[in-house]
């Protein structure tokens, strides 16, 4: 997710956003037949605003990226493992989810997620660029 940018973000939701738009204008199609079939006078009348907000979007999926998280005897009984390279720490794939489903998220809400990554002692500058996917369900 760290290298996701605005566009990328604004792409994941774009369908979310249609769908809304859609279900909005379906209701509004309800209530003007609804009204004629009552014969009211000004039915014709009811549309949309010119201007609307979406303020906030219920989720429909999660999102988050796959994680090389300390395994749990507990938790991760019969899943494969490998051994962390620097610490020699038994490790096992998970996925970190940082947004869940039906979350109520504000359009303007700020999202800051942390992340950390081991390196080697002789790291150098040229390999402090990564890449992640963010992946949803």
């Amino acid at each position: 997710m760290a290298n996701e940018s605005s566009a990328d973000v604004k792409k994941i939701f774009q369908p979310l956003i249609t769908d809304i738009e859609r279900m909005v204008e379906d209701q509004v199609n309800l209530v003007r037949v609804k009204r004629l079939n009552e014969g009211h006078p000004k039915a014709n009348e009811i549309k949309l605003p010119e201007e609307a907000a979406i303020t906030s979007t219920v989720l429909i999926k999660h999102y988050g990226v796959s994680v090389n998280a300390t395994y749990d005897e507990k938790e991760d009984a019969g899943q494969p493992t490998t051994i962390h390279k620097y610490n020699g720490k038994t490790r096992v794939e998970k996925m970190y989810w940082y947004i869940h489903r039906g979350e109520d998220m504000r359009r303007d809400q700020k999202i800051i997620f942390p992340f950390k990554r081991s390196l080697a002692d002789d790291y150098s500058p040229s390999k402090l660029i990564f890449s992640d996917d963010l992946l949803e369900c």
